[in-house]
């Protein structure tokens, strides 16, 4: 956090917040201490509650001037706690009525003239503190810090506050907070999106930069790259458990089940492969970090579909709200059925190129940090032009970062698990189930003007070129989010989405009418009488048995100037006045000894 600047008009300026990480939907709850050494006046003392995202390559010598830096506003929020609006003539509206009033979709604000009067614009000597509360919108992004080589973006929310005399900037400081993904309902999110159809099949780019900065050449023109669409809303997605527009939403399972049900009647080509390669034999490359939480939906293709049946089953954390039809989101994953990706992975020869199809069976197709992915597969090199030596399983992030002068493509590998399998052409190979879990440090998936994120389980073979080894990668986007929940919150469930593209706010241009706080209208404040706990000075605390001894008073002590935070209302606690010398009252003599004994 900054520190105040000032000239000594306040001896202390801070912003204190309730919570520091919130979702959206909250209400922001904060205070504003001001600490006055001599009499003060000003004219507003304001706060702005703001959350925006910068991105930038290389490094920016003075913002001022730098124009290539890609900054999007997502949220904006004026505060006036105490003093004259900065602008009377705007519609402004209470605490109250935002808090209560607030909507998504542009609110409906209660409209007023303001403050018609000033209630105070002076402070005496002493600490005051004032209070704050803003409801945070529904949709907003989440917080999140990203470096990729000479790339860096961000997105912070902060809190800043400032204490004016006209135009003079008093004092001011600023503390950030940060905002979370908030959890998702994944029979809500599966049923939006089973209905929607929403796997889309394209080409990945040629070339991407890795982690270490070099571009590299992926070989990869031609494959398909499975991408979820993340436009796919949840608000049209009945509600679990519940009747829904299309009458049939009740049972959400075998609504489920009815659409598989023609992909599961179909036998899956490659079922009666007899050398399937044991993972047993796989060597892992990295290790997953975070939560034991199990996730993962089956999401319906266009090809062959195979069912698939869970095993395992973990707990998943419960949130507020109304259980759906299922006791947890790992219940209702576990009996969702599996899906078949037809994968073609280019294969480019010296004469001629070829194709390598790859039938990968992915049993979760949305989860979270430290979910175990169930997937098995079938490599078939009947249209291939070479043997393949070597098989990888592995998980991707893929971002990409757009400031006003660029855009970078960056790649890094999560994870992976490797198969030294021999697939000699115009064979196929079946691969027996196995499970790889997400690192804790995945990204999450996120869409915004400035920063995009998504995260794949690849497949790369590795085949024999002459002298050379060459490789080809195909892969399926895995959907990561934050939190999996079994409830259907009506603050979520509608609204829930991780695509910002559209709701970047123009400059100067706030998400609502300024919020006056009631003590800019009836000046109420608390007054609070001094009464600290005292801190003994060592010199005093060693003549107390002393003193007592010879008829005197037991000193106190100094007083501590901390005090509780009130969110409520305005106090103003009142300086201490300063004391004759308590020693004073202490014989000569007792004096004498208390002096050499603390020496």
């Amino acid at each position: 956090m900054d520190l105040f600047h000032s000239t000594k008009p306040t001896s202390s300026f801070f912003v204190f917040l309730e919570k520091i990480q919130h979702y959206p939907g909250d209400t922001l709850r904060g205070v504003v201490e001001i600490a006055v050494e001599a009499p003060l006046s000003f004219t507003t003392l304001w706060a702005r509650v703001l959350g925006e995202e910068k991105t930038r390559f290389g490094a920016s010598l003075a913002s001022r001037i730098d124009v290539e830096t890609r900054c999007t506003t997502f949220y904006r929020q004026n505060v006036i706690l105490a003093g004259d609006p900065p602008n009377p003539e705007t519609q402004l509206t209470s605490e109250e009525d935002f808090s209560d009033r607030w909507s998504d979709n542009g609110g409906n604000f209660v409209e007023g003239s303001g403050a018609k009067t000033v209630v105070s614009k002076g402070l005496m000597p002493g600490t005051y503190s004032f209070p704050f509360s803003v409801q945070l919108p529904d949709v907003l992004p989440p917080s999140y810090v990203d470096h990729r080589n000479t790339g860096t973006s961000k997105l912070s929310y902060e809190v800043r506050a400032k204490l004016f005399a006209g135009t003079r900037v008093l004092a001011k400081h600023r503390v950030y907070f940060s905002l979370k993904l908030p959890p998702v309902n994944p029979e809500r999110w599966i049923k939006a999106h089973v209905d929607k159809g929403f796997f889309l099949n394209t080409s990945s780019k040629s070339t991407v930069t890795t982690d270490n900065g070099s571009e590299t050449s992926e070989n990869d023109m031609g494959s398909k790259m499975v991408f979820i669409d993340h436009e796919v809303s949840l608000e049209g997605a009945a509600e679990p458990g519940r009747e829904g527009g299309d009458g049939s939403s009740s049972s959400s399972k075998n609504a489920l089940e009815s659409t598989f049900e023609d992909a599961t009647a179909k036998n899956f080509l490659k079922n009666a492969i007899n050398n399937w390669t044991s993972p047993v034999s796989a060597h892992e490359n990295g290790q997953g970090k975070g939560s034991d939480d199990t996730s993962g939906i089956i999401i319906p293709g266009v090809n062959e579909h195979n069912a698939g049946q869970r095993t395992d089953e973990q707990a998943l954390e419960r949130t507020e709200g109304h259980a759906g039809t299922y006791a947890s989101p790992s219940i209702f994953l576990k009996e969702t059925s599996s899906w078949e990706h037809h994968l073609e992975v280019p294969v480019n020869g010296v004469f001629k190129n070829g194709v390598v199809d790859v039938f990968l069976i992915v049993h979760q197709i949305i989860g979270i940090r430290g979910s175990q992915i169930r997937f098995r597969a079938v490599v078939d090199n009947t249209r291939g032009t070479s043997c393949i030596k070597k098989v990888k399983f592995r998980f991707v992030s893929r971002i990409t970062m757009r400031s006003h002068a660029e855009e970078q493509d960056y790649k890094s590998v999560l994870t992976e698990k490797v198969l030294q399998q021999n697939i000699s052409r115009e064979e196929n190979c079946g691969i027996s189930e196995m499970e790889m879990a997400l690192p804790g440090n995945t990204p999450l998936t996120l869409f915004t003007p400035g920063y995009s994120c998504r995260t794949f389980l690849e497949v790369k073979l590795s085949y024999a070129q002459g002298f050379l080894t060459q490789s080809g990668t195909a892969g399926v986007e895995i959907a990561i989010v934050d939190r999996l929940t079994d409830a259907d919150s009506s603050r979520f469930s509608k609204h829930w989405t991780n695509r910002f593209l559209d709701r970047e706010l123009g400059k100067n241009v706030c998400t609502s009418p300024d919020i006056i706080c009631p003590f800019v209208k009836n000046g109420n404040i608390k007054v609070i009488q001094e009464v600290c706990e005292r801190e003994m000075d060592p010199l005093l605390s060693s003549q107390s048995s002393t003193s007592t001894a010879h008829g005197g008073t037991k000193a106190p002590g100094r007083c501590i100037q901390r005090h509780r935070l009130n969110f409520d209302e305005v106090a103003y606690y009142a300086r201490a006045m300063e004391a004759t010398n308590p020693l004073l009252k202490i014989p000569w003599d007792a004096r004498i000894e208390v002096e050499q004994n603390s020496t």
